[in-house]
């Protein structure tokens, strides 16, 4: 839905040790914008 509207992704959805999972995207106008949220850690 983001990349319709003209955003560009900088890096796919990934899951890290820390316990985060976020991603990167480029809006029509240049400006970086990160998502992400929490998640319980596997060990």
């Amino acid at each position: 839905m983001l990349v319709a509207r003209g955003a560009k992704p900088v890096s796919a959805p990934q899951t890290y040790d820390y316990g985060m999972r976020d991603f990167d995207i480029l809006d029509p106008d240049g400006n970086q914008l990160v998502f992400g949220m929490g998640v319980s850690k596997t060990d």
